[in-house]
């Protein structure tokens, strides 16, 4: 394995003093294009449509190129998939010199992996600022592809960030770094018990602007699972800190916010709900089968009490908001689960 990298290390250093066919700066930019523009300028680079190709379809177009140069013949395929936000570009190519020149520019750049490449048949993935990268090899018919694949997210400003699930969008670190700056944004661990972790991404830590961002893909640390909002969350970051945090300032589109008394959020769901008690391995959370005006599919909630102590009707017993509210308990919202909708569709894949 390290005489192949070794190889692939000083083929790039040979790599660099030629003049490279495809910038990094342009497969970037051919995000922002529309398919239009995109086929005008590869046409004018001896780009012909690949009508051939196993992923043209009404949204994604393909073309490729054949040059010859000092006895080397170098194909090369672009592919761009149109979506409403920005089109995904895939290129490919048989030099190997020309995906290692791409991939240290990659690096140049200030793109980072957070898992090194130990199999060079692998995929790859960089990720810097709104653009992620997936970099990956292929043989097909003894001759090898090396793949580059630029998907870009355009991100909410600022301005329009009002309500949790506003932050939905930021599905990795890096959005939330380029969106919030390096200093309020911190890498941590989640614990759903003490045996139990999850990576997680925290903005604003231990202010009432904090929001954890659990992962999917917990390795580089992207994929939304949910947030948390609210509660005395035990992580990494906060095990420590001693000081008193005023009241989480987020509230929900539907209208839910952290220290909502439980009378409220039962007339905000226009019903009762129900809920688990506080000795039972599901302590304060929503019980399945609640209904109403919210949509209990993209919001959940932990509850706490101030005066449940020594009651057994509220320890391991599932519990009706209506009998609390009779009996007076002091039960309000703890805590904010704000769940994403899951893509139907797997991301796009890369050329061929």
């Amino acid at each position: 394995m390290k005489q192949f990298y070794g190889g692939l290390f000083l083929l790039s250093l040979a790599g660099t003093g030629h003049a490279q066919t495809v910038d990094l700066n342009d497969l970037l930019n051919y995000t922002s294009y529309t398919v239009q523009k995109f086929d005008s300028y590869l046409s004018k680079k001896a780009y012909h449509r690949d009508y051939e190709s196993p992923r043209e379809s009404k949204t994604n177009y393909n073309y490729v190129q054949v040059k010859k140069k000092r006895g080397e013949e170098v194909t090369r395929k672009f592919s761009f998939l149109e979506r409403p936000d920005a089109a995904v570009i895939s290129f490919q190519t048989t030099s190997l010199n020309e995906f290692n020149d791409l991939t240290q520019d990659l690096r140049r750049k200030g793109f980072h992996t957070y898992e090194p490449a130990t199999d060079p048949a692998k995929p790859v993935l960089y990720q810097h600022d709104h653009y992620t990268v997936n970099t990956s090899v292929e043989i097909r018919d003894s001759v090898s592809y090396y793949t580059m694949q630029v998907e870009r997210a355009l991100l909410p400003k600022l301005k329009d960030i009002e309500f949790a699930e506003d932050l939905l969008p930021f599905a990795s670190h890096e959005y939330l770094v380029s969106t919030f700056g390096p200093g309020n944004v911190s890498k941590d661990v989640f614990h759903y018990t003490e045996d139990e972790t999850n990576k997680c991404s925290v903005i604003f830590p231990n202010t009432p602007r904090e929001v954890i961002f659990i992962w999917d893909d917990e390795t580089n640390y992207r994929n939304v699972s949910f947030l948390i909002i609210g509660g005395h969350v035990l992580t990494h970051g906060t095990a420590g800190y001693n000081n008193q945090i005023t009241e989480n300032v987020w509230r929900s589109k539907q209208g839910v916010f952290a220290g909502m008394k439980l009378q409220e959020l039962q007339e905000l769901n226009g019903g009762q709900l129900s809920f688990y008690g506080w000795n039972s391995e599901r302590a304060g959370m929503l019980a399945e089968n609640n209904r109403g005006k919210i949509d209990f599919n993209r919001l959940g909630m932990v509850l706490s009490c101030l005066n449940c102590v020594n009651n057994p009707a509220y320890e391991t017993n599932t519990v009706n908001s209506d009998k609390a509210v009779a009996d007076d308990r002091k039960i309000y919202v703890s805590s904010l689960i704000v769940i994403p909708d899951k893509p139907k569709e797997k991301s796009a894949t890369a050329a061929r």
